[in-house]
């Protein structure tokens, strides 16, 4: 597994290698190494060019897969060289900063620091040359091609892995994939559409073999997924790139024409729609809720059912979902021998050591060894680390779970989990950590310690921190330059006062937070506000996020900005206050029955998704007649929503972007229409609203631009039955299975439209080829197979559209020209 994944690892090892080359090159500042890390930096590139073709022919050619391996060997023995030297210079620096040395005694200094180098490190240089230089031989025997954009290319690539060639080379998971797949493929264990189960560990404990044993397990073949993909996403966290890979698995003609964004999600939605799916997405780092939010949001148009497996490092990660069962992987007791506890103490170039359990009863001169030969290794177990007591060898461990005196030494530690350590404070020189990139808690101590300060050095750092100690603060100039607060999971909170967010008259402890978060508050059911003023509690949010606090109610603070609610079953939005909110988004929240615009004079953008007992938006009496700056409604799966507001048309004067999906109960626009100022409609899966599309009245919306309607299985001659208004420049038909016919009539005043769009209207015959606008530039046809028949090649209906310039028929684009000669144009224009 391995072996295959090597080319994704690859490319983003090369990447950080050659970081830390430059950097090397840049401290030394003597001719002999700067030489020769010049050389080693351009033999890798060399091997670099040719990462495209041998990544894609490893499956195929064993040769080049262990070609792969051995570069992967040699990038290990670069990497470790080249932070040797990293580590020997800054620790002298260290020294000499920590000690006031003078400026001739730092000059002294650096002679035996270079001698030593002479002698060691560039002898281990000349290895690491030679071994390239053997490899980079074997290319021609290979014929491996050089790529010359592979430079350039994004440093992680999504990567599919083939089969696992013996599953019984896998041991101790059998308990663990068990226990997924009875959850995988348990119907009664999911509330939602789309169970998401991440699987959560460290680095190198097989979470991507695990999730492969249940990718290709027959049990899961046999479930009923219809549709199934795999994309390893890596640091690169790209949802397009995430969103095509996927597309490319499930309906490959669907992807290859497609490179504009909004299609990929178009064509994704069309592609899950009423389909049973099972995706993993492996080894994701991101942890960004807007990142995760809209990438999900891409995946809620599959059935009922649908499964979405994760695996991660983070925490964090498996926080943010739609619905989730987290599964923690840990390391398994497997059975060590004496000639292997032996060969582990010899092994110079480990990396990453975890051991366990009942295997430890003869580890004592296992540690004393890896003590003195462990010094490349980057993670070490917590059970090892209560046995070594310096680690002053390990001038390369980037994981840690206990704290020396001398933390500050480690100045190439990457990762420090304290997690359920009762610590007190954080040892001296914190800030010496500048590799620091996760950090799961910082104490603060009453005198002795880092202080909260320090953090500001740790530039690297990422995902989740615990602070606590606060009240050990001298100053509250720490906390009011906060700018974001992520609140999790705190089980037994249920109100929150002035010892949370100050007296508004006197202190303020966040005067300059801009994003609040709360995450999974059971309990919570209510801020407690002194007054009726709400708006002076936090003067610089922007982004309140209210997340599975389903006991919620009563008044919010004010945001000059957005609010996210979802899962907060009780919140009924009471009272008399009015907010500032800009963009409004409630998801899942079925206890609201009506939201009073009132409430928010200032809201911009309003989205509703899976709000089941949504039925209305209302104004009081009081505000009836003011206007209102709504510009984007999007009201999805509302299922009891019946009707908008009434006069719309005139209370929503800045009203561009409208759109209803599988709102089933809504039957008609208001009175009066909608708002002339809109530019884009979308009307999906309402077969009532539908119905009643003569009374629509489209031709006085001087301003729409484009219009979709999607979904709709009652049998019509001829649609629409209406005018369409003339400024429409994009008409999309979808899924109207039982449509026969264009109403050609409906085109008679247009004069803008640029592109029709025709997707699965099964029946569609034919087209009201002498109505359709001369300004027709783009016709695109997907899955009607009685226009393909009509407009395919050498047809003669094909002839009575030829001032259409581009016509794609199922992802393939051909143009034809005025005179009616035709030539293939690219799948990718």
């Amino acid at each position: 597994m391995a072996e295959i994944l090597a080319g994704a690892f690859l490319s983003a090892a090369f990447e950080k290698l050659f970081e830390r080359l430059l950097t090397s090159r840049e401290a030394k500042g003597k001719k002999f190494i700067e030489d020769q890390l010049r050389k080693l930096e351009l033999d890798l590139k060399k091997a670099t060019l040719l990462l495209n073709d041998a990544e894609d022919r490893q499956i195929d050619d064993h040769n080049v897969k262990e070609w792969l391996v051995e570069l992967k060997h040699i990038i290990f023995k670069a990497d470790d060289l080249v932070e040797d030297i990293n580590a020997e210079s800054q620790s002298e620096q260290l020294e000499r900063r920590q000690s006031g040395e003078s400026t001739m005694l730092i000059i002294k200094s650096i002679v035996p620091f270079f001698a030593k180098v002479e002698k060691t490190v560039l002898a281990e240089i000349a290895n690491v040359l030679e071994d390239l230089k053997i490899l980079l031989e074997m290319t021609a025997a290979l014929r491996l091609k050089e790529d010359s954009q592979n430079m350039t290319r994004p440093p992680v690539r999504m990567l599919r892995p083939t089969p696992l060639r013996d599953e019984h080379h896998v041991y101790g998971r059998d308990a663990d994939k068990e226990e997924i797949l009875n959850l995988l493929l348990s119907d009664d264990k999911w509330s939602d559409n789309i169970g998401v189960l991440p699987i959560v560990g460290m680095g190198g404990l097989g979470k991507t073999t695990l999730a492969q044993l249940i990718f290709d397990d027959n049990r899961v073949k046999e479930h009923g997924f219809q549709l199934n993909a795999w994309v390893t996403v890596s640091t690169e966290f790209d949802s397009f790139r995430i969103i095509k890979t996927i597309l490319q698995q499930v309906n490959s003609k669907s992807a290859s024409s497609v490179e504009e964004p909004m299609e990929l999600q178009q064509r994704l939605k069309e592609a899950l729609r009423g389909k049973k799916f099972f995706f993993v997405l492996d080894d994701v780092w991101e942890e960004s809720y807007d990142h995760w939010d809209f990438l999900m949001s891409n995946f809620t148009y599959g059935e009922c059912g649908s499964r979405i497996i994760v695996t991660t490092r983070s925490k964090e990660v498996s926080s943010i979902r739609l619905t989730s069962k987290t599964r923690h992987l840990v390391a398994q007791n497997v059975p060590i021998d004496d000639e292997l506890w032996t060969s582990l103490s010899e092994a110079k170039h480990m990396r990453t050591f975890i051991a366990l359990g009942p295997y430890l009863h003869s580890s004592g001169q296992l540690a004393e060894n890896l003590k003195l030969e462990g010094r490349y290794l980057r993670v070490l177990s917590p059970s090892m680390q209560t046995q070594i007591h310096s680690f002053s060898n390990m001038k390369h461990l980037r994981r840690l779970t206990r704290l020396p005196t001398n933390m500050g030494r480690l100045i190439n530690l990457r990762h420090l989990d304290t997690t359920s350590t009762p610590l007190r404070e954080m040892p001296p020189q914190m800030d010496n950590m500048k590799e620091l990139q996760t950090l799961s808690d910082f104490v603060l101590g009453e005198s002795r310690g880092s202080s909260i300060k320090e953090l500001g050095e740790l530039h690297h750092l990422g995902g989740k921190l615990c602070i606590s100690g606060l009240h050990n603060v001298v100053g509250v100039d720490d906390l009011r330059a906060l700018r974001a607060l992520v609140i999790i999971s705190f089980h037994e909170v249920e109100t929150m006062g002035a010892e949370f967010y100050g007296n508004t008259s006197s202190f303020k402890p966040f005067p300059s937070l801009e994003t609040l978060s709360f995450f999974d508050m059971p309990k919570w059911n209510g801020w407690l506000f002194a007054g009726h003023d709400i708006k002076g509690y936090f003067p610089c949010l922007k982004q309140l996020r209210l997340d599975r606090c389903p006991n919620l109610i009563g008044t919010l603070p004010d945001v000059k900005g957005s609010l996210e609610i979802k899962q907060c079953d009780m919140l009924l939005f009471p009272g008399i206050h009015r907010y500032t909110v800009t963009e409004l988004l409630i998801r899942q929240c079925d206890s609201l029955n009506s939201l009073p615009l009132d409430h928010f004079p200032s809201l911009k953008q309003l989205e509703f998704q899976k709000c089941g007992n949504l039925e209305s938006l209302s104004f009081s009496e009081e505000t009836g007649n003011d206007l209102h700056p709504l510009s984007s409604l999007r009201l999805i799966s509302c299922g009891s929503f019946k009707s908008l507001p009434q006069d719309m048309h005139r209370t929503f004067p800045s009203l561009a972007f409208l759109e209803i999906y599988n709102c089933q109960e809504i039957e008609s626009f208001p009175e009066g229409g909608l708002p002339h100022s809109l530019n884009e409609l979308v009307i999906s899966d309402c077969r009532k609203l539908l119905a009643q599309h003569r009374r629509w009245d489209l031709q006085r919306l001087t301003s729409l631009r484009t219009l979709r309607i999607n979904y709709c299985d009652v049998e019509r001659d001829s649609f629409p039955e209406g005018l369409l208004p003339s400024s429409l420049t994009s008409f999309k038909l979808g899924r109207l299975g039982r449509l026969r016919s264009l109403n050609g009539n409906a085109f008679q005043n247009v004069t803008s439209l640029d592109k029709l769009s025709l997707w699965y209207c099964n029946e569609l015959r034919f087209l009201p080829q002498e109505a359709l606008p001369t300004s027709l530039h783009v016709l695109d046809i997907y899955e009607c197979p009685f226009l393909e028949r009509c407009y395919r090649r050498g047809n003669e209906d094909r002839d009575n559209i030829s001032h259409i310039q581009k016509i794609w028929i199922n992802g393939q684009a051909t143009r034809t020209e005025n005179d009616g000669k035709e030539d293939s144009a690219s799948t990718n224009a």
